[in-house]
């Protein structure tokens, strides 16, 4: 199937509902309809897996995959554990091609292309393809507009503990007075996370001022966070919120790192510093310093796998 020689392509999108894989799916579902060409079509079509370990395959299928069988799939698009097998089943039924957006825990061959970020590992198998980061909906921003008072949009998202990072609230603290003292020209928008503790917030409701307003993530909804992206021209994130570095650095702002204490050296962390290495993130202190990110366009790796499938390019032919 050579996708520039037809006017509709299919798509179907497995998920396992989660928030995290749901938005890498939707992702790469916009950015398909991005990079299509204008007589080119894309349909996608969502299918879930079951929530319950009983239901098996065929009833996966009777209950989902009959209405809209009569468009089979040219390309099936999975992520998260859960759907592996039943993303492998529906290639095997419709003969369509297989991509994976993760590293599987099932062997890498069982897919005609798996999209892995570099911090999972380095990878050399020929259907591999390597990104910064996890896809994500994140597209850039339009050109910035100042406050009616004349200062900048800025934004700062608070993570909190995980796996791999610790957390000392009054150290967050003390880097956001930093952080507020060298911007004078710039009015931030402070919001949290789920695993935020609610310390920080208490603390954190201290620095409310003219430059700064608390959005507590209780008070914001599924479309909050795009807006904001759309709109800051700075965004500084503890470094614990890996996913939101990635989002940020593909909104075209200029990003910074909070610093919170790392338990351990690991892939997640190394991810981390090579963007730090590779100057994509300003460290505390150098906000005003005229030091700014080696960019020379936002990270846009959804376009990127996007091309690649429109081209039948990566082992796809």
């Amino acid at each position: 199937m050579d996708a520039s020689h037809n006017k509709s392509l299919c798509i179907w999108a497995v998920t396992d509902h989660k928030p995290g894989h749901r938005n890498q799916l939707q992702g790469l579902s916009d950015a398909l309809n991005r990079m299509a060409s204008p007589d080119l079509t894309v349909e996608t079509h969502w299918l879930g897996v079951p929530v319950k370990k009983a239901d098996n395959l065929a009833t996966l299928f009777n209950r989902h995959h009959l209405s809209i069988s009569d468009n089979p799939p040219d390309y099936i698009i999975c992520c998260g554990h859960r759907t592996h097998w039943q993303a492998l089943y529906l290639r095997w039924r419709f003969g369509a091609k297989l991509i994976v957006l993760m590293k599987p825990t099932l062997p890498l061959s069982w897919f005609d292309l798996c999209v892995i970020p570099y911090h999972d590992g380095d990878f050399k198998q020929g259907n591999v393809f390597q990104t910064q980061g996890v896809l994500n909906k994140v597209t850039p921003a339009p050109a910035f507009t100042a406050r009616a008072n004349g200062l900048k949009e800025g934004l700062i998202l608070i993570g909190g503990p995980s796996r791999h990072y610790s957390w000392d609230n009054k150290n967050i603290i003390e880097q956001l007075k930093q952080l507020i003292a060298e911007t004078t020209d710039t009015h931030w928008t402070l919001s949290t996370s789920r695993r935020t503790p609610e310390q920080f917030e208490t603390l954190a409701a201290s620095l409310e001022s003219d430059q700064i307003t608390l959005v507590p993530v209780s008070k914001t909804d599924e479309h909050w966070l795009p807006r904001q992206f759309q709109q800051s021209e700075s965004i500084w994130v503890t470094e614990d919120s890996v996913s939101m570095v990635y989002e940020s650095l593909s909104s075209g702002a200029k990003v910074g790192l909070l610093s919170v204490p790392v338990k351990q050296d690991n892939r997640i962390t190394r991810g981390v510093e090579r963007l730090c290495a590779e100057q994509r993130l300003i460290k505390l202190g150098s906000a005003t310093s005229g030091e700014t990110p080696a960019i020379n366009a936002p990270l846009q790796e959804a376009n990127r796998i996007a091309s690649l499938i429109l081209t039948k390019a990566g082992g796809l032919t």
